[in-house]
């Protein structure tokens, strides 16, 4: 029989085009393609959708995890108000601790000093 040849169909002649045994291939070919388009166009929103669901959802832990920290940082920054506020004052405390200290040592020295002189003079006196 040899090889098919373009447009013809075997054993119905030379007149015997493919479209009229056959149907209207390109029609068909056509709603097929259009099935398969409105699939595809299908499964992407349905993947889109998904997708877009769990965005949202990774978003709003997202921002949930931000008032936490959120939260965690306006509590440290108390904490650390707190805690300068305490240095503070326990460092005037150690001045004044210190302030007398240094009072009494001084009153000390002098003291010291008085009681030399004193005994200086009394040396001096008795010495006379």
């Amino acid at each position: 029989m040899g090889p098919d040849t373009h447009g013809n169909v075997r054993t119905l002649g030379k007149g015997a085009a493919p479209s009229f045994v056959y149907g209207p291939l390109y029609k068909r070919s056509q709603n097929e393609q259009r099935d398969f388009d409105k699939r595809v166009e299908i499964e992407v929103q349905k993947v889109t959708s998904t997708l877009k669901i769990e965005m949202e959802e990774k978003l709003f832990e997202a921002k949930e995890e931000i008032e936490v920290m959120d939260k965690k940082l306006s509590k440290a920054e108390e904490d650390m108000e707190m805690m300068k506020k305490k240095l503070s004052e326990a460092n005037m405390s150690m001045e004044e601790k210190i302030d007398d200290k240094v009072k009494a040592g001084i009153l000390a020295y002098v003291d010291s000093w008085v009681l030399l002189l004193a005994q200086i003079e009394n040396h001096l006196v008795m010495s006379r």
